[in-house]
């Protein structure tokens, strides 16, 4: 039997029981499989090949047509139902809409699952892309990170190193959810679970979760508050409540620094450390006020009133006492300072008299005793008065002065010096004897005292005085000290130097008697950035944290730490 004529497209036949179909596709009858046939390799043949078995697939091993192993197609593969692979559904464009529709239409129930592990590194990139917006009903579990439009999920034990403002980090083991935000002055993550906790960027944090507690973890940055925050204990009572209240046994530590790294815009009510004036500071109506110091040490120097000289070959004047060290001083507390007059000397020149003893200098707890009198007989004090001829000196003060010299009987009827804060005073063995040498003065930068050989000296004891023939009066002591009178007439003694606790000359016949002494003086001096203290004459030198403070008082007043 011959194939018909004139065949038309689809149209089939049969030949010695085999099925045959034409196309007009290729103007070829092709072979039609009607059963289950087992095909090994067709190779080599442009023929389409065609299986009219209508047997639908179930699984792997059943259909149509069940290839055991791999099927390659060069072309594209066009299925009128619906198909699964690895049993997820194959959704096709004619198939789509089976599950999703418009927005007024009405869904499919069906699981719709994306086996494609594309990642997505943007909008039109994927295994699913949207182009417009994506509305979800329920729960959404992302595994990776959520990206775009500033709005990022990350789940990790420690916050993201990279963040954009409006990210969301879910720290993991603690249920705790952060958003990282902008404040105009710094970048944070914040605890939008409970209260309001800002985490450092590297930083971990545990257990920061609602109900107003947070028992741990790394702090950073800007934090606020909305209400009272209570540190420690809870705090019970009838009372006015606070912002900030700490209920503990310890202590506060208030932020600590220099001068310079104050705050550059500070406001009323900061507080701080000051850790280069060592003291509590307050910014107060526009300026910085020191709230409480540590007590800082002080150098100084206490000079009593040196004592008058004695009359007609008179002894001179001794010292005032002299007294150096150092003191701790409180803040806030004040030390009266009681500066010493010099004694007056003995006017009567016309009969061996004694001058008066120098008045006390106390301060800081301490007193340097006025100088005695010059002789007659010398009087005792810091340092004592000279002796006149054939009397004794009068006794210095160990720790602050020395004796006074003795006179010595002779035809010239010589009176000695007085006693020096350096040196007792000399006897008289020909012509008038010399004061006793001072002290020089222990205050660097202070310029108090009689300056010699680039040394400003205190505390000389005064010169004997002489009555006829012979040299001059004694010389006075290095540093404030007066000279004695001068022997036969031809000279005049002088007084103590004022503020050095100087003795005054001894007088003589021919002017008018003893000379005073010279008054004394207090002294005090600190290292510091800032003035710690106000009273008296205040000067300073050097600069910053090396600057030495002065203070002079050469007349009784106060010093308030």
């Amino acid at each position: 039997m011959a194939f018909p004529i004139s065949p038309t497209n689809g149209q089939t036949t049969t030949l010695n029981n085999i099925l045959y179909s034409y196309s007009t596709a290729t103007n070829a009858w092709t072979r039609v499989l009607t059963t289950a046939t087992t095909v090994s390799v067709i190779t080599g043949t442009t023929a389409t090949f065609i299986i009219s078995n209508t047997t639908p697939s179930t699984g792997t091993n059943s259909g149509a047509l069940v290839v055991a192993g791999g099927v390659g197609v060069g072309g594209s593969i066009n299925v009128g139902q619906t198909s699964t692979i690895g049993g997820a559904v194959i959704i096709t464009t004619a198939t789509i809409g089976q599950y999703a529709t418009s927005a007024s239409g009405t869904g499919t129930t069906t699981t719709f699952v994306i086996s494609n592990l594309t990642q997505s590194t943007g909008t039109n990139s994927g295994a699913l892309q949207v182009a417009g917006g994506a509305g979800i009903g329920g729960n959404l579990y992302v595994g990776g990170n959520i990206v775009g439009g500033g709005v990022r999920s990350t789940t990790t034990s420690t916050a993201p190193a990279v963040a954009t403002v409006g990210d969301i980090w879910y720290l993991q083991n603690s249920d705790v959810v952060y958003r990282y935000e902008f404040d105009g002055y710094n970048y944070q993550w914040v605890d939008f679970n409970g209260p309001t906790v800002l985490v450092a960027g590297t930083g971990t944090v545990s257990g920061s979760t609602g109900g107003g507690t947070f028992n741990g973890g790394t702090v950073a940055n800007a934090t606020t508050f909305s209400s009272t925050v209570t540190i420690g204990a809870a705090v019970t009572g009838t009372f006015t409540s606070v912002s900030l209240m700490v209920n503990a046994t310890d202590a506060i530590l208030m932020p600590s620094g220099t001068t310079a790294q104050r705050p550059a815009n500070p406001i009323n009510g900061m507080f701080r450390y000051n850790s280069t004036s060592s003291l509590i500071e307050a910014y107060m109506a526009g300026s910085w006020v020191t709230i409480a110091s540590a007590n800082y040490s002080a150098n100084y120097l206490i000079v009593g009133g040196g004592g008058g000289g004695g009359s007609r070959y008179g002894g001179g004047g001794g010292a005032g006492g002299f007294l150096s060290g150092t003191i701790s001083l409180g803040p806030g507390t004040s030390y009266p300072i009681t500066v010493g007059a010099g004694g007056a000397g003995n006017t009567n020149s016309g009969v061996v008299s004694s001058g008066t003893n120098g008045l006390s200098s106390i301060a800081f707890g301490f007193t340097a005793l006025g100088g005695g009198g010059g002789g007659g007989a010398g009087g005792g004090g810091g340092s004592g008065g000279g002796g006149s001829y054939n009397s004794s000196g009068g006794s210095g003060t160990p720790g602050q002065g020395n004796n006074g010299g003795t006179g010595i009987p002779g035809a010239q009827f010589e009176g000695a010096g007085g006693g020096g804060a350096g040196s007792a005073g000399s006897p008289a063995p020909s012509n008038t004897g010399a004061g006793g040498s001072g002290l020089a003065n222990p205050i660097t930068g202070s310029v108090i005292g009689q300056l010699s050989t680039g040394t400003y000296y205190l505390a000389g004891g005064g010169g004997g005085g002489a009555y006829q023939g012979g040299g001059n009066g004694g010389p006075g002591g290095a540093g404030g000290v007066g000279g004695g009178g001068s022997g036969d007439g031809t000279a005049a003694g002088s007084s103590g130097i004022a503020y050095t606790g100087g003795g005054g000359g001894g007088g003589n016949a021919s002017f008018s008697g003893g000379y005073n002494g010279g008054s004394g003086v207090v002294i005090l001096s600190y290292v510091s950035s800032t003035q710690r203290g106000s009273g008296g004459t205040i000067t300073n030198s050097g600069s910053g944290a090396n600057t030495i403070w002065i203070h002079t008082f050469t007349t009784s007043s106060t010093y308030i730490s």
